[in-house]
């Protein structure tokens, strides 16, 4: 017997068939990772004169991730201080990338020389990003070279312990620079650190995309 599951569009014209199920076994539990957006989901067996029996159907997922940028619902940290340049400046909303152009407009966060410095976001609750964007500095912009981005749940060294989401490997002055992964990364701490060297970490802006996981 051939079982067909379908997820259906808002509109529901429209319905993309995620899995067929070719056979199964009494008493056995299937499940499919096939991942489709829609609102609606249908089982059905095509044909005339079929008996369809569901003991269970449970279903997964999250909210279609929005435009909205997460980073501003967030708390900000950081390894240290320099001057008063402190973490909250790179979620102001501001991309300003020169925070010492003498117009006392700050709008970067910047620690002091160290090892390993790091920046990091604490979400509000568990999120699956899909995207964090990230703006540099309009000079000494290499120092950003080599930095982490890593996100999960973990607080353990302060965050620098959690799966990493990408590597920035070089960034031009002032750039924003967007760094994806397709299918997202589940987290609640958006972590930002240079490994293995002593450096300036400065950040003038950091924007967060996903969903809420409930």
């Amino acid at each position: 017997m051939s079982f067909k599951f379908f997820f259906l569009s808002h509109f529901c014209s429209l319905s993309f068939r995620v899995h067929t199920i070719s056979t199964t076994e009494a008493l056995y539990t299937l499940t499919f990772t096939d991942r489709v957006m829609g609102r609606y989901v249908t089982v059905r067996i095509p044909g005339d004169g079929k008996v369809l029996a569901l003991c269970e159907v449970e279903v997964y997922g999250y909210h279609a991730p929005t435009e909205e940028n997460l980073a501003i619902q967030g708390k900000a940290a950081q390894s240290s201080l320099y001057s008063f340049y402190g973490p909250y400046y790179a979620i102001d909303g501001s991309r300003d990338s020169k925070f010492d152009d003498g117009s006392k407009v700050m709008s970067c966060s910047v620690t002091n020389h160290e090892s390993n410095p790091w920046w990091r976001l604490t979400l509000p609750k568990t999120h699956k990003v899909f995207s964090v964007k990230i703006t540099n500095r309009y000079k000494f912009h290499e120092r950003l070279d080599g930095a982490e981005i890593r996100i999960g749940d973990s607080l353990v060294n302060n965050g620098a312990d959690n799966p990493r989401f990408a590597l920035i490997t070089s960034m031009t002055a002032s750039e924003t620079a967007e760094f994806k992964v397709p299918n997202g990364m589940d987290g609640r701490y958006v972590y930002i650190g240079v490994p293995g060297r002593k450096e300036y970490l400065t950040l003038c802006e950091v924007e967060v995309f996903g969903s809420a996981l409930d």
